[in-house]
This record gives C-alpha cells, structure tokens and sequence, in this order.
C-alpha cells in the first residue's frame, strides 16, 4: 500500500513577519535571535532593513553563529550582545 507525504520547509524562524520598525532595531533583532537560538540564511536577507541589522549584529560581534547545516546558522549571543541587550 502506497502512501504518498507532503512535506512542506520553512526557511524562516519569523523573523521576517516582526514589524518593520523592529526589523531595523538591533535590540528587537537581538532579543528575537535570542529566543530563537537560530537564524536561515534566507531570512538574514529577506528584505534589505532585517539585512543591514544582521549586518550590524555579525559585525558588532553582538553574537557568535555556527553554520549547522544549509542554510541554518546557530546563534548564541556574545557577552557584549548580552549587554547591547540590558541597554535601555
């Protein structure tokens, strides 16, 4: 007996459905990287707001990302991303 499967990927954690005034903020991109503990390649370039922040994020050193597998990076906030983060 056959049975035939769907399956459907996602390349998206959601980051992209964050309003576009949080897309732009570090600390609203670093609180949802956070809880998220992962980041696509995909999403990272999604538009170019939530890509100049990530931008910023990787080059502020605000978090360490691991690539675990295309085109999924792990992410894992720095001590300074810690502290961008306790900034009001």
């Amino acid at each position: 007996m056959r049975t035939d499967v769907i399956r459907l990927c996602s390349f998206t954690t959601g980051l992209d459905e964050l309003p576009k005034k949080s897309q732009g903020s570090i600390k609203a991109v670093l609180r949802f990287l956070k809880a998220s503990k992962k980041i696509s390649i995909f999403e990272a370039t999604a538009n170019q707001v939530i890509a100049k922040t990530v931008d910023k994020i990787y080059n502020k050193k605000l978090v360490d990302a691991k690539i675990v597998g295309f085109p999924w990076h792990e992410i894992r906030l720095t001590a300074a991303g810690r502290r961008w983060l306790r900034k009001t």
